[in-house]
C-alpha cells in the first residue's frame, strides 16, 4: 500500500502586531513559504496538482487568498486553490485536506499549509451600506470579530477555553504541565519496564528593529532577535534509557537588509545578509540502530541571499534568485558516526546535513494574448544546487552532488477556465535524489527517492 510523505516544508519568521512584517499580506507570507518549500523539494510549480492554504482573517485579502499565494510562490495560475477558514485549526486541515485527496487519488502532488496577517486586518463598517442617519458609527475590528470571538457563546476565544476548562474538563494546572511517558513494548527490552519523565521550562525572546527609508524606491533595515526551542524526549525505543531526553535550543539572529523598486517597479530587489549563533541546537541523527536527537554545544549559519524580478517589457517577466549559506557546527564532540566507525565522532567543524551552499535559480516567462479571451505563455526556469549530506554522519554514501534542472512550458489558457500546455520537466534528464535516510531494521543500508527523469507530455485541464 503506498503512503503519503510531506516531502518539504518552509515558513517565514514569526512577526508581531505592526511588526517588521507588517507591509506584507497573508498572501505575501504564504507566496514565500510556498516558494521556499518548493525550492527544498525539488519540485518545480507547474508539478503541483492543488493548493490548499489556510487562512481565517480574509476582509480586505482580495479573492481567493491561496490562490494568490500559489501565484506570488512561483505556481502556474492554471492550478486550482482552496482556501480554508478553521480558525486555529485552518492550516493543519489544509494539510489533512491534502493528505485525504492523494490518498483518494484525486491529486499526486499538493502544496499546503497556512497564512496570515493580522497586522493588515482592517477595521470593518458594519450596515454602513443602508447609511448610518444620526449619531455616532461604530467601528468593527475583522481581527477581533472574526479571528478571536466565538459567535455562539459571545466572547473571547481564550476565555471561552478558560470557562470550558474550569465547567467541563477540569484539567489542573499539573496536568496541563508538560509530562512523558516512555513504556518498553518492543520484545528485545521488555524487561527494561517504564520510566516516566517531565519537562518544565520558559523562555523570554526578543526581537529588535531598525528601518530606514532612504527614498520612495529604497528601504534598509536591520534585526536582532533572540529565540528559542523547547527542549524534549526521544520517542525512538532505545536499550535503555540513558540519553533520551535532549535540552532547550537557543539563538541569535543578525540580520541586515536592503530592498527596493526601480524604474516605475519594472526591477524590484530584496537583498539581505544574515548570522545566526546557535547554543544547544537540537541535531537529529542515525546511531546505527536508532533515529535520536542530541544538542550540540554550538552551531552557526551565515551568508546572504538576493532575489531580482524584472519586467523589461510588457507580458515578460525574468526572476532571478541566489544564496549562500556557511553552517557549520562550531562544537559538537557527540555526533553520530558512519557505519563501522565507533560512537561517538566529533563533527566540530563538520558542515550541516541537508544545507547547500549555493542555491540558483532563474525563470523566464511571457504571456501575450492571442485573443479576446484567450493568452498565450511560454515559460522556462532553471534551478541549481550544491552539493548536500542527507545525514548527521556526513557518510560519503549519502551525498548528492550539485545538480542543475531544468523546466519549460508553452500553451493558452482562457477567462472561461481552459488551458492546454505542452510541458518538459527535467530537460536535460538529470539524475539525483531528492532524500535519503537509514533503512529499518538494517545497519549500514539506506533508502533514498530518486527524482523524477525527463517527461515530456500535453497537459489540459478545465477549471469550473
Amino acid at each position: 500500500m503506498s503512503q503519503n510523505v510531506i516531502i518539504a516544508g518552509a515558513r517565514t519568521p514569526i512577526g508581531r502586531l505592526l511588526g517588521g512584517l507588517k507591509t506584507l499580506s497573508g498572501s505575501d507570507l504564504g507566496g514565500l513559504a510556498i516558494k521556499g518549500a518548493l525550492e527544498k523539494s525539488g519540485v518545480s510549480g507547474d508539478q503541483v496538482d492543488y493548493v490548499i492554504m489556510g487562512q481565517v482573517l480574509t476582509a480586505g485579502a482580495g479573492q481567493i487568498p491561496a490562490r494568490q499565494a500559489a501565484h506570488k510562490g512561483g505556481i502556474p495560475l492554471n492550478v486550482p486553490a482552496l482556501t480554508i477558514n478553521k480558525v486555529c485549526l485552518s492550516g493543519i486541515n489544509a494539510i489533512a485536506l491534502a493528505d485525504q485527496l492523494i490518498g483518494a487519488g484525486e491529486h499526486e502532488i499538493i502544496v499546503a499549509g497556512g497564512q496570515e496577517s493580522m497586522t493588515q486586518a482592517p477595521h470593518m463598517l458594519l450596515g454602513s451600506r443602508e447609511g448610518t442617519k444620526y449619531g455616532d458609527t461604530k467601528l468593527t475590528d475583522h481581527m477581533a470579530y472574526d479571528g478571536l470571538w466565538d459567535a455562539l457563546t459571545d466572547q473571547a476565544m481564550g476565555g471561552l477555553t478558560e470557562q470550558i476548562n474550569v465547567d467541563q474538563q477540569k484539567f489542573t494546572r499539573e496536568e496541563q504541565d508538560v509530562d512523558f511517558t516512555q513504556t518498553s513494548t518492543n520484545f528485545a527490552f521488555a524487561s527494561l519496564g517504564n520510566i516516566q519523565r517531565s519537562r518544565d521550562e520558559s523562555h523570554f525572546t526578543w526581537v529588535v528593529n531598525a528601518r530606514y527609508q532612504f527614498n520612495d524606491d529604497l528601504t534598509g533595515y536591520a534585526t536582532i532577535a533572540r529565540g528559542s526551542k523547547p527542549g524534549g524526549f526521544d520517542l525512538t525505543r532505545l536499550p535503555n534509557f540513558n540519553n533520551f531526553e535532549y535540552q532547550d535550543e537557543k539563538n541569535t539572529n543578525y540580520e541586515i537588509g536592503l530592498k527596493g523598486a526601480l524604474f516605475d517597479n519594472r526591477l524590484q530587489f530584496s537583498s539581505a545578509l544574515f548570522l545566526t549563533n546557535y547554543s544547544n541546537f537540537q541535531a537529529a541523527g542515525f546511531d546505527g540502530l536508532n533515529l535520536i536527537t542530541s544538542n550540540a554545544d554550538l552551531f552557526r549559519s551565515k551568508g546572504g541571499e538576493i532575489e531580482i524580478t524584472a519586467l523589461p517589457t510588457d507580458g515578460l517577466t525574468l526572476q532571478f534568485q541566489a544564496s549562500y549559506v556557511k553552517a557549520n557546527y562550531i562544537s559538537f564532540p557527540n555526533g553520530t558516526c558512519p557505519p563501522g566507525i565507533a560512537l561517538p565522532c566529533d563533527l566540530s567543524g563538520s558542515r550541516l546535513p541537508v544545507a547547500p551552499k549555493v542555491t540558483l535559480g532563474a525563470s523566464a516567462e511571457y504571456r501575450t494574448a492571442l485573443a479576446d479571451s484567450t493568452e498565450g505563455f511560454v515559460r522556462i526556469d532553471g534551478n541549481y544546487k550544491s552539493g548536500i549530506f542527507f545525514l548527521q554522519n556526513l557518510d560519503p554514501s549519502a551525498y548528492q552532488g550539485p545538480r542543475t534542472v531544468f523546466n519549460a512550458r508553452l500553451g493558452f489558457e482562457t477567462e472561461s477556465g481552459f488551458m492546454l500546455e505542452a510541458f518538459a520537466r527535467n530537460m536535460f534528464n538529470q539524475k539525483y535524489v531528492n532524500f535519503v535516510f537509514p533503512a529499518p531494521l538494517s545497519s549500514g543500508a539506506y533508502v533514498g527517492y530518486v527524482a523524477d527523469r525527463r517527461q515530456v507530455g500535453v497537459r489540459g485541464r478545465f477549471s469550473f
